[in-house]
């Protein structure tokens, strides 16, 4: 008799235990979602942005510049981002000691590195942010800035000589580290996704055990 009420105070607390991860599971997966969206929008303007600051090196030594080029290009060397990620359910799990209700080790150890990354990417682009303002000040004379249309970036045009703008070696400066910053941004966007995708296939998986 006391062997079968053990049995079922283990039974009943296993049951308890993997209704919790299945909870926990599925915010994981909501959260994930949220990121995954926030990422595509990202990794957008992280290739425009990476794109836009290589064309515009790319031309530093031509005497001739097409100016609707020149100025698609740096209306588009504006494209910075801001990460906010979703970790409420991850940050839960750790603050309270629970993450190892997720059984899955593999998955756990995943989770986290990409949670962990989130900081050192948000880092990148508060210094991808400083850069773009900077590059901007350096050449403010040679600017004009339009009203913005159906874009949150204002359209930018060279407003004298477009090889004095890019002969300045402020603004070169500024945009051979915006291209050099943007590129594990943008790399972080594309594997992110693809983790996150893998993620939520792992944490389905995992309910269904």
């Amino acid at each position: 008799g006391v062997w079968m009420s053990l049995l079922a105070e283990d039974y009943r607390q296993y049951r308890i235990e993997r209704s919790a991860e299945r909870t926990s599971l599925d915010r994981l997966i909501q959260d994930l979602e949220v990121d995954l969206s926030d990422m595509r929008g990202n990794l957008e303007n992280a290739r425009n942005g990476e794109t836009a600051a290589r064309w515009l090196l790319e031309q530093r030594g031509r005497t001739e510049v097409d100016q609707d080029s020149l100025s698609k290009y740096l209306t588009l060397l504006q494209s910075s981002s801001v990460f906010v990620p979703n970790t409420s359910e991850y940050t839960a799990l750790i603050s309270s000691g629970s993450i190892n209700i997720l059984r899955d080790a593999d998955f756990r150890r995943r989770l986290t590195q990409l949670y962990e990354f989130y900081a050192y990417v948000n880092v990148l682009h508060e210094a991808e942010v400083d850069a773009n303002l900077r590059a901007f000040e350096a050449v403010a004379p040679e600017l004009t800035f339009d009203a913005p249309d159906t874009s949150i970036w204002a359209p930018v045009r060279a407003s004298g000589d477009a090889q004095t703008l890019l002969t300045d070696p402020i603004f070169s400066q500024k945009t051979a580290y915006l291209a050099m910053i943007r590129a594990p941004i943008r790399s972080f966007y594309e594997t992110g996704i693809e983790t996150i995708q893998e993620l939520q296939a792992q944490a389905r998986r995992s309910m269904h055990r």
